[in-house]
């Protein structure tokens, strides 16, 4: 599916991620102000929830949250490598603190992103 602000995704993984968004949002409002000068939000997630932590820390970021961190743990591709949801993600200046972990024997997270609908 393609959705405004992350352009083609799964449409599975953002039907999920759009579930419970409002809810990421009004907790961390609630965090953030919290936070001694400098803090950070650290975001993880694994397999599908990896899939929904990275659909999430793109719109955190975007929405000047300060995102320290991403892990994702046996993580399914969100987007084709090719796809404006990674040029979004890469100018959100996420990659250097996004970190997959991926089992090379793990199927799920080895099938390539072309495969997204």
């Amino acid at each position: 599916t393609t959705e405004e602000g992350v352009g083609t995704v799964h449409v599975g993984f953002w039907l999920q991620y759009r579930g419970i968004r409002g809810e990421i949002f009004a907790f961390l409002d609630t965090i953030v102000p919290r936070l001694p000068a400098g803090g950070k939000v650290f975001i993880m997630g694994h397999s599908q929830g990896a899939a929904v932590a990275q659909l999430a820390s793109l719109q955190l970021a975007a929405r000047g949250y300060p995102v320290g961190g991403v892990y994702l743990y046996a993580a399914p591709a969100v987007a084709p490598a090719s796809s404006t949801f990674h040029s979004l993600y890469a100018a959100t200046g996420l990659l250097p603190v996004t970190f997959r972990i991926v089992n090379g024997y793990d199927t799920v997270a080895t099938i390539p992103g072309d495969l997204v609908r």
